[in-house]
């Protein structure tokens, strides 16, 4: 599958914060694509805030989010 891994780095547009680095994979499972997000903190302190500000939830939201676009291409198609 080309194009299987994206990675960048992520972060607040402040001076001196610290930058996370994402990496998003997509890995073919028979009709299916597995995508895995993984998240590398600076810091447990910076995991500590992202993790209470809510970025697992955001995420989650964003997939679902995400989701219900395939499915309404898939009927569109």
């Amino acid at each position: 599958m080309p194009n299987q891994r994206i990675v960048f780095s992520n972060g607040f547009e402040l001076p001196g914060a610290e930058k996370m680095i994402m990496t998003v994979t997509f890995d073919e499972m028979e009709d299916r694509t597995l995508l895995t997000i993984r998240t590398l903190f600076a810091s447990l302190a910076q995991k500590a805030t992202h993790v209470g500000a809510g970025m697992a939830e955001g995420i989650a939201s964003g997939l679902d989010q995400l989701t219900d676009v395939v499915a309404a291409l898939k009927g569109a198609g």
